[in-house]
């Protein structure tokens, strides 16, 4: 899977550099740059972003700067990054009790610093995997009313004539129109949900069995689910994530 990383750095030659070696880490990585916290705001708001690299110094004409804490601090209170890897880029040890105990920093990349810890560290930030996952949740509104719908909670979805339903683990279905599968998955941003077919998705967590050679996957409840000739190679990739 592609991870989306998050450089929130005002130096260029420092942006670049750990730019350069988020690509050496060996993972498929987009890596997004910015020295505006507005603008990097708005990237979290419209990415899932798996990896946050901030500069805690982001303006050095104020004294005692830590806007790159407070950023994360914003971005903490949104539920999808409760959990997100963050490395903190400073020359400062004082936010450092602060940062770990209350914002769950993952790691620090200290000013002047050593290529190879640093590169080891990403490593590890880029492979971590983050959790409470089960917390992703889809908002749907229908008749005036919000419903939200666990993604953990989904066995399958099938999309028929513009509408898709979801099978869940309690035995009801729920239905919405115009939605598409890839919308979908755009809007739970779950690694949990595969899509299989054209109007399908799955739930791997309660898949029971592939048959590769028949494009068949066996879901809980022994439901039946077909994997498209177009898919089995990208689902057959989803499941190895």
């Amino acid at each position: 899977m592609e991870k989306k990383v998050l450089i929130l750095e005002d130096n260029d030659k420092t942006a670049a550099l750990i730019s350069q070696l988020l690509q050496e880490c060996g993972s498929s990585v987009k890596i997004y740059i910015e020295k505006d916290i507005e603008r990097a705001y708005a990237l979290v708001m419209q990415n899932r972003i798996h990896l946050f690299i901030i500069d805690i110094i982001l303006d050095i004409s104020r004294p005692g700067d830590t806007s790159g804490i407070r950023f994360i601090e914003s971005v903490r209170s949104i539920a999808k990054y409760k959990y997100t890897p963050v490395i903190f880029i400073t020359s400062l040890q004082d936010p450092e009790i602060y940062a770990y105990r209350e914002l769950h920093c993952y790691g620090y990349i200290e000013k002047p610093f050593a290529v190879e810890q640093v590169k080891k560290l990403l490593t590890e930030a880029l492979n971590c995997n983050i959790a409470g996952q089960d917390d992703c949740v889809l908002h749907f509104r229908k008749d005036g009313i919000l419903y939200p719908i666990q993604c953990n909670e989904i066995i399958y979805a099938q999309s028929t004539n513009h509408t898709i339903c979801f099978y869940l683990t309690n035995g009801t279905e729920f239905k919405i129109s115009y939605k598409t599968c890839k919308q979908i998955l755009e809007e739970a941003e779950c690694d949990d949900l595969i899509q299989c077919n054209r109007g399908a998705i799955v739930n791997r967590k309660y898949i029971s069995n592939i048959d590769i050679a028949n494009g068949v996957i066996t879901l809980r409840g022994n439901i039946k689910v077909d994997i498209g000739i177009k898919y089995r190679t990208k689902f057959i990739e989803a499941l190895q994530w």
